[in-house]
Order: C-alpha cells, then structure tokens, then sequence
C-alpha cells in the first residue's frame, strides 16, 4: 500500500533461533513474602539483557519492581518453545493490563520450569 515506507517496517519474526527467558520479580510478593510463591515471566528475546533493561525502565512496568533473570536457554524457534511453557503453566497466569506472560509459581513449578528449559534448549 505505501511502498516508499517498505525499506522501514521490517515485520517481526519469532519464530527463528533465539533465547526463552524466565525472568523473577525480586521480592514482589508472595506467601511468606516471596518464599513459596514468586511472580515470574516467561519470554522471548534476540538479547534478554537488553530485554530485562527494557522491562524495568518501561514507565507503569508491571509489576513495578527489580527484576533479574532466573535462566536463559537457546532454541531453534523462540515463539514455539515460549507457547510450549506459557501453556504448561496457563494456570498460573496473571492477568496484567500491559502483559499475559506473568506467572504467580510456587518454588516447585520454578524447578519444573527449569527441568522444561532443559528439554528444549539446543544442545552445542
């Protein structure tokens, strides 16, 4: 429709190697403040550092906390492996004005996460 602005818009493509995150809310809440039931993100990115910079600068970030990364792992389609895990722990959802990817997660089902990041990382 506007050719001239082609060269600008790059659609976005997830589904290519990259990393999935789990990301914790330090100290955000929780029974026995933060020790049984942390809020968690799971989530793509090309460079989760930058990611993790992005999210705690964002302006209304929700939850509005320190943040720091639990894992990373490498994969062939980022998306696919992300969807995988959001629906593992759907249960555990949260449900944010600005993001569906956070997750209230008892300590057990962070050690299952994990146990699933494994699973589908790309093994060198």
């Amino acid at each position: 429709m506007f050719p001239q602005y082609s060269n600008f818009y790059q659609p976005r493509n997830d589904h290519e190697p990259g990393f999935v995150y789990l990301l914790i809310a330090k100290g955000y809440h929780g029974i026995i403040p933060g020790l049984l039931l942390k809020r968690c993100k799971i989530g793509l990115s090309r460079n989760p550092e930058a990611r993790v910079k992005q999210i705690a600068s964002f302006e209304g970030s929700q939850p509005p906390c320190d943040i720091a990364i639990l894992e990373t792992i490498y994969v062939q389609d980022m998306k696919n492996v992300e969807g995988k895990l959001h629906k593992k722990f759907k249960s555990s959802s949260v449900k944010l004005k600005k993001s569906r990817e956070w997750f209230d997660l008892w300590v057990w089902q962070i050690w299952l996460i994990y146990f699933w990041m494994k699973v589908y990382q790309v093994k060198n």
